[in-house]
């Protein structure tokens, strides 16, 4: 098997270097072209970039690996020791690295830290792209050499190791150097140093490689002798080339002489197998009385050999005999013959000897010849055992098939299994016979025997080598499969061997075209999935994201043949591969688009059509950027994705005309989808078992598209169209209306604080209008740790559930929407607020009613005060009690400017009263001064001199000049005529007492202080 490998993949070298030459001479010719395709070589990198690494033993080695195409990771030697494992860490990251010109790029790293470092961890380490198989492939591979170095060991292997190999394959002595500058010499013993050529190299990451290996040459004792300075290491190899061989059939028991065995009788058994004559076989016995041999009762030759020719085939039989002598009950029991051969496979056979006293019932079966057979599945032949049965009383017998179930009455066949039993004779036996040669007749058939004493069991093997069934399936199938969305798939093989599974995926770009070369196997981050065994079938499972188009592969391999099932897997971002989307109500106004959109695989691109059912019957609408016609205003946009085609009908302002049905028409790929072309790919294709791609040949068979074309519905007119269709509902706009509410206009709510508010305002319109609630013209404050100022229904409830003072006022609802308003309004207050009111209200009327007679006797005694005055002489008495406030003495100032703003006045009213103002402050006309009296005051503020107001000219009347200063009131509020100077003062209306006279020195000696003068009225 290794040896047709190993040509096979000579064979596959060669066409490799007669392709590369093949294409050199095309590159030649094709010097003249301009662009030249080719494939990018990016292997993972290792840093540091060096072959190999030599360090200590015990330290800390640290390394990394860098790919851009996917993840990577790392492999360890294939004879790692568990303890390595133990201290290696591993870590997986990516990062985003600038572009060199601009753009970014995404680089995988995985980092390897090995611990405490031993001799023992020599080797090489692999870093490869993620589902990588082969490890040797340099573009998806790269690897790194470790010596490792602890000063004593030379090599990674010591002492003396027994190693085998088969002939013609390619042998490794492990002898490996810890050190980089270790000198390694391979001696055989008997021939000396083995000088290195074609057949014989030394590599330092691996040892020494014998290719090919021979029986002859090869076969003995080799020595591999490592030297480094002044130390010296020995590694001793014992080599066996054998024959390859994979199987040796189990070995046959003759015990013709060795039935019904009397106590004290010599029975004989033989044992024999019939091989290859290049096998080399042994047979070996083993009885159930050890103590037989020392009582040389046992007698076991040695075996022999006997040539046996089948037509051109020349075989071997090899046997070996076993005798007991004067048997005795200890020598009861199980004899087993074995066969090894010399690449160890074994295969055992044992027959239970009985020893029998005088009349006692026994029950013996045997079978002469092979109680397994191999077949091929396509085979004609028919499969018979026949067991003879040695019994006393009469047996009964019972066959069972492989499934444990019991094969029906044996006097009448089936089709494909029959039981006969002949137990009436002296030779006594029972057959099973297999007409039909197939997967499901396959497997180990038991016989049961019994007498009513004894009870003995056979079993039968039919094992038949059949080519992969292979069937896959997928989870919710579907006709086209939604991006994005995860998909479980599983592949079912049977065959014998049981098959191996493997996942492909083909990529397409139609249902009938698809790219052969660019089959790839499924990566693991898609999921490989898990597999089930059983005695003649695998099933795999994987999951994956639908995420582009193509073909799922499974293939199914075993040592018979390698078979395919393909499952298209086609992927849409349109639901069921055909549909219309849309609104099917929308108001008047609204911007709206429907949309048609239909799959690349299975209709024609740019044949997407709008309709609209009018009176007239199906009307096509325009596919101008632009259209305004009976339908309205409207637009027709085409976008497309890698999957799908669309159609956009765009109403910017929808209108009450555009309402009504609109119909999607697209047209078919293929009219008749059973006469349609024949795609690329196989529905059940057979392979070679040397290939494990899919080549422009195997694409042979065709595929039913009518799975891709079951169309939603098909128009009476155009059959070969299909079509969707959908009611498009516009609706008037409408005004907000407020259907219910709780607001009442002016009318006024009394409420105590504990009842709490709760105001309703229910709308209607179209579009659905806005509720808004304002306080006093100011938006309501709704609470957001508390729960007491609340909206409910949408907004169109006011809860308030505490009414404080703060909350009283005018409540508004306003509803609006884009056409128009409307509003309600409420005012809201306690009944606290409306008791005070009516306590102010009861107190009010009383007290207007005094205040104007008040009034009233006021003016009447003004009027009789006025009329008596008139009567009087106009001679001035001096009051006895004064009726104003007495204006008292003060110390003027002492500057000059001051002096000049001192007066004295002697005057008096008329009527009596020193002021002369009226209501706002001011004389409504010059008063009549009578007789003598003092006053003195400051006109204006006090911090303002009269002086500085200016003087008023001779002969104008202050009342004149007070009048100037109607606007000046508010600085000299309730101000007396003693509040202003003489300069402000009209001279002929009052007198003037001495005045201290700046410019007039008589004056400065008779008055140098101005005196203090008082007046009491």
């Amino acid at each position: 098997m290794k040896r047709s490998n190993m040509w096979a993949s000579v064979c596959v070298a060669i066409l490799w270097c007669s392709t590369i030459s093949k294409s050199l001479s095309q590159t030649n010719v094709g010097d003249r072209q301009l662009h030249r395709r080719y494939i990018e070589f990016d292997p993972p990198e290792i840093l540091p970039e060096d072959g190999h690494q030599t360090v200590k033993a015990g330290s800390e080695y640290s390394v990394r690996c860098q790919g851009k195409r996917q993840g990577v990771s790392w492999r360890l030697p294939v004879d790692a020791r568990d303890d390595l494992r133990d201290r290696v860490n591993l870590s997986h990251k990516e990062e985003i690295n600038p572009k060199i010109g601009g753009g970014q790029t995404r680089v995988y790293i995985a980092d390897m830290t090995i611990r405490d470092l031993k001799y023992k961890d020599t080797g090489t380490f692999i870093c490869t792209y993620n589902g990588t198989v082969d490890t040797s492939s340099i573009d998806n591979s790269s690897s790194v050499h470790l010596y490792v170095d602890d000063g004593k060991h030379l090599m990674k292997n010591s002492g003396m190791d027994f190693l085998q190999a088969v002939q013609y394959e390619t042998l490794i002595l492990p002898c490996q150097p810890t050190h980089p500058e270790v000198n390694v010499t391979l001696i055989r013993e008997g021939s000396g140093t083995v000088q290195m050529d074609k057949f014989v190299s030394f590599d330092p990451k691996v040892g020494f490689r014998i290719s090919p290996v021979t029986l002859e040459q090869h076969s003995g004792a080799f020595r591999c002798e490592a030297k480094y300075r002044d130390l010296t290491q020995i590694y001793a190899i014992q080599l066996q080339v054998l024959m390859e061989t994979a199987y040796v059939p189990p070995p046959y028991i003759n015990r013709t002489l060795a039935r019904q065995v009397q106590l004290g009788h010599t029975f004989t058994l033989v044992c024999s197998v019939t091989i290859d004559t290049g096998v080399m076989v042994e047979l070996s016995w083993t009885t159930p009385n050890s103590k037989s041999m020392s009582t040389r009762r046992l007698i076991v030759p040695d075996q022999i050999s006997r040539n046996l020719s089948m037509g051109n085939t020349q075989l071997r039989v090899i046997e070996r005999s076993l005798t007991i002598h004067q048997a005795t009950l200890d020598d009861q029991g199980s004899y087993v013959c074995e066969v090894t051969d010399h690449s160890e496979n074994r295969q055992r056979k044992s027959e239970f000897v009985r020893i029998l006293e005088k009349e006692e019932p026994f029950l013996r079966t045997y079978y002469e010849g092979f109680q397994t057979i191999e077949k091929m599945e396509d085979d004609k032949d028919i499969v018979r055992w026949v067991l003879q049965i040695e019994s006393h009383p009469k047996p009964a017998v019972v066959w069972y098939a492989p499934s444990g179930e019991l094969i029906p009455d044996p006097n009448y066949p089936s089709n494909d299994l029959i039981v006969r039993n002949y137990l009436e004779t002296k030779n006594s036996h029972t057959m099973l016979q297999i007409n039909k040669l197939s997967l499901e007749n396959a497997g180990t058939y038991r016989v049961r025997v019994t007498n009513g004493y004894r009870v003995e069991e056979k079993k039968f093997t039919l094992f038949l080598r059949a080519a992969p069934k292979v069937s896959v399936s997928i989870e919710e199938q579907q006709k086209l499969y939604q991006i994005g969305h995860e998909y479980t798939a599983t592949c079912t093989a049977k065959g014998s061997p049981p098959p191996k599974i493997n996942w492909l995926f083909k990529p397409c770009t139609t249902f009938t075209t698809c790219d052969n070369k660019g089959t790839k196997s499924l990566p693991p981050v898609d999921g490989y999935g898990k597999s089930t065994f059983s005695d003649i079938g695998r099933e795999s499972t994987i999951k994956l994201i639908a995420h582009r188009s193509g073909q799922i592969i499974c293939q199914a391999c075993n040592e018979v043949n390698c078979q395919y099932k393909f499952l298209p897997f086609f992927v849409t971002d349109v639901p069921k591969g055909f549909s219309v989307e849309g609104p099917r109500k929308v108001m008047e106004g609204d911007h709206i688009k429907l949309r048609c959109s239909a799959s690349v695989y299975n209709y024609t691109l740019g044949s997407i059509q709008w309709l609209k059912h009018t009176v007239n019957g199906d009307e096509t609408m325009s596919f101008e950027e632009d259209q305004v016609d009976d339908f309205g205003h409207y637009k027709l946009i085409s976008t497309s994705t890698d999957w799908s085609f669309t159609e956009e009908l765009v109403f910017p302002n929808v209108s009450i005309m555009d309402r009504g049905r609109y119909k999607c028409r697209v047209k078919p790929k293929y009219k008749n989808p059973m006469n349609g072309p024949r795609p690329n790919y196989l529905s059940s294709p057979t392979a070679s078992r040397r290939h494990s791609y899919l080549s422009d040949e195997d694409a042979s068979n065709g595929l039913d598209l009518s799975y891709y074309n079951d169309f939603p519905s098909s128009s009476a007119d155009d059959s070969d169209s299909s079509e969707l269709s959908m009611d498009l509902s516009v609706l008037p706009l409408k005004l907000p209306v407020i259907t219910h509410s709780d607001l009442k206009g002016d009318q006024t709510i009394v409420l105590q604080s504990d009842d709490g508010l709760r105001l309703r305002c229910l709308v209607d319109g179209r579009p659905k209008p806005q509720v808004s609630w304002t306080l006093n013209g100011k938006p309501v404050n709704l609470t957001t740790n508390t729960s007491r100022v609340q909206l409910d229904e949408g907004g169109q409830v006011l809860l308030i559930s505490y009414f404080a003072a703060k909350d009283e006022g005018m409540y508004e609802c306003s509803a609006e929407n884009k056409i128009g308003h409307a509003t309600a309004r409420q005012i809201v207050v306690l009944q606290s607020t409306t008791e005070k009111d009516a306590i102010y209200a009861n107190i009010s009327i009383p007290v207007i009613i005094a205040v104007i007679i008040a009034l009233l006797l006021v003016v009447i005694l003004i009027i009789l005060a006025k009329l008596c005055y008139r009567k009087r002489k106009p001679t001035w008495k001096e009051p006895p009690t004064p009726p104003t406030p007495r204006l008292t003495q003060y110390e003027l100032p002492q500057n000059e400017e001051d002096e000049e703003c001192r007066m004295t006045l002697t005057s008096t009213t008329r009527d009596g009263s020193i002021s002369p103002y009226n209501h706002y402050g001011f004389t409504r006309g010059p008063p009549s001064i009578i007789s003598n009296s003092h006053c003195h005051c400051h006109y204006g503020p006090p911090s303002v001199c009269p002086s500085q107001m200016g003087t008023l000219p001779h002969g104008a009347s202050a009342a004149a000049a007070l009048g100037t200063l109607d606007h000046h009131s508010s600085l000299f509020p309730k101000c007396s005529i003693c509040d202003f100077s003489a300069q402000t003062l009209p001279m002929n209306r009052m007198m003037t007492l001495r005045r201290y006279d700046h410019n007039n020195p008589r004056s400065r000696s008779h008055s140098p202080v101005s005196p203090r003068l008082s007046a009491e009225f």
